[in-house]
């Protein structure tokens, strides 16, 4: 089984659920994991059957790569386009996180460019603030986050 280094660890974290949406049946939160590109899911879209076995509520929703300055067709340079690491929260432990835009380690960012984002979003039937409450989507993601650590040692082995 290949072992993770420091460099290639997966990053949990949850982002608020878009104000647009919140008259709607939603939580509060969304939860995601940051992959590096080392990783057997690194670029896989939510969807593809690799994902088959990941329990998770609602199922894998999201799927993006984190690009922090990119250049769109004209050459003006994007800061993020990864719109909901504005607001994005890592996951320190199961009561504690960081806002991700006040935060950096040593100056490098807590989730580098070009990790691969997966996610799950509590916007179905019947979810709400109370039963999808910030406490509650970490422990969610903090399960996805231990699913794709998983599957990726399954892979490696």
């Amino acid at each position: 089984m290949k072992k993770m280094n420091e460099d290639d660890k997966i990053i949990a974290f949850i982002s608020p659920t878009p104000h647009f949406l919140q008259p709607l049946c939603c939580g509060e939160y969304n939860g995601y994991v940051a992959i590096p590109p080392t990783h057997i899911a690194y670029g896989v879209r939510y969807d593809d059957k690799l994902y088959d076995n990941i329990n998770i509520h609602g199922g894998l929703t999201f799927s993006e790569y984190v690009v922090y300055d990119s250049k769109d067709e004209l050459g003006v340079i994007k800061k993020l386009r990864c719109e909901l690491l504005n607001k994005a929260e890592i996951i320190q432990t199961p009561d504690w996180t960081v806002r991700l835009n006040t935060y950096e380690d040593e100056g490098r960012k807590l989730i580098p460019d070009c990790y691969f984002i997966l996610g799950f979003d509590t916007c179905h039937y019947g979810d709400n603030n109370i039963n999808w409450n910030k406490y509650s989507v970490i422990t969610q993601t903090l399960c996805l986050k231990e699913q794709i650590i998983d599957l990726g040692n399954i892979r490696n082995k």
